[in-house]
């Protein structure tokens, strides 16, 4: 039958891997956990440093998910916490936000703050910066990205 296959290149060495593949006809299976297999047990392999990593990367995240759980008074828990959420997160940022692009964005929208701040119009000038930051957040937690319902949201939420 035929199939489709959509690359995937290995960014350490370059390798190109197919998949998952897609059945024109019949059963597709579980065509994601099986791609992501082929690929995990190339890393094992052939980046076995990188495997490393990868596995304390996922320890780091399970503790920090752990801990998440509970509440303490130990300030050098709560640190050790805080010190691998913040990891975490540095590690899936969508993007970062150079001083420049702040720069840019504030040179985009200081001519209509000027004119509402000489107008006195305080209630236009605090929407625009409320508007101004809430783009900034949006960029960088990407709340719409997708919309998730059921267990999902609920397991969005408490991560």
């Amino acid at each position: 039958m035929p199939e489709l296959a959509l690359p995937a290149k290995c960014s350490i060495c370059n390798q190109t891997f197919y998949g998952p593949r897609l059945a024109l006809v019949g059963r597709p299976g579980n065509r994601q956990a099986a791609f992501l297999e082929k690929l995990a047990q190339h890393i094992q392999t052939a980046h076995k440093e990188v495997a490393t990593a990868i596995a304390m990367g996922a320890a780091e995240y399970q503790g920090m998910f752990i801990m998440s759980q509970f509440a303490t008074d130990d300030p050098e828990l709560s640190r050790q916490l805080d010190i691998a959420r913040w990891n975490v997160h540095q590690k899936t940022l969508p993007m970062r936000i150079t001083d420049q692009m702040i720069a840019d964005c504030v040179a985009q929208v200081l001519p209509e703050l000027k004119t509402l701040a000489s107008m006195a119009d305080d209630a236009g000038l605090a929407a625009n910066l409320t508007s101004l930051l809430q783009s900034m957040r949006n960029r960088m937690q990407e709340p719409d990205k997708y919309i998730l319902t059921g267990e999902v949201q609920e397991a969005r939420s408490v991560s």
